[in-house]
C-alpha cells in the first residue's frame, strides 16, 4: 500500500510541475513567445523547404541540359555514321555496276567476235562449196 501511495503523490507532483508549466506558457506575454517562436520556427522551415526545392530545380535543370547536350552530340554521331553507310553503300553499288556493265561489254563483244568468226566460217565455206 505504501508503494500505491508513493506512485500517487509522484503522479501528482509531476501533474502539478506539468500544470504550471503549461499555465506559465499560457499566460498573455510568455504565450505570445511562444507563438512567435513557432512562428519564427515554422518561417525558418518554410525557408529551408523553399531553398531545398530551388537547389533541386537548379539541379535538375543542369542534368536536363547536359543529356539534351549528350542526345544531340549522340545524334550527330548517328548522322554521320549514317552518312558514312550510305557512301559505302553507293560505292559498293557503283563498283558492282561498272562490274556487271564491264562483264557485259565483255559478253558483247565475245558475241561479236564469234559472229565474225561464224561469217568467216560461212564465207569459207560458201567458197570451197563453189569451187568443188
Amino acid at each position: 500500500m505504501k508503494n500505491e501511495s508513493s506512485k500517487l503523490w509522484l503522479g501528482l507532483g509531476i501533474g502539478a510541475v506539468f500544470g504550471m508549466a503549461v499555465g506559465y506558457l499560457i499566460t498573455g506575454e510568455n504565450r505570445r513567445k511562444v507563438e512567435e517562436g513557432i512562428r519564427e520556427m515554422g518561417d525558418e522551415v518554410k525557408a529551408g523547404a523553399k531553398s531545398m526545392f530551388s537547389k533541386m530545380k537548379s539541379k535538375a535543370e543542369q542534368v536536363g541540359a547536359k543529356m539534351a547536350g549528350k542526345a544531340e552530340e549522340w545524334s550527330d554521331k548517328v548522322g554521320e555514321k549514317a552518312q558514312q553507310w550510305a557512301d559505302e553503300a553507293g560505292s559498293r553499288v557503283a563498283s558492282s555496276a561498272d562490274r556487271f556493265s564491264q562483264k557485259a561489254e565483255d559478253i558483247r563483244q565475245t558475241m561479236e567476235e564469234k559472229a565474225r568468226n561464224d561469217a568467216e566460217a560461212q564465207q569459207r565455206y560458201a567458197e570451197q562449196a563453189k569451187g568443188k
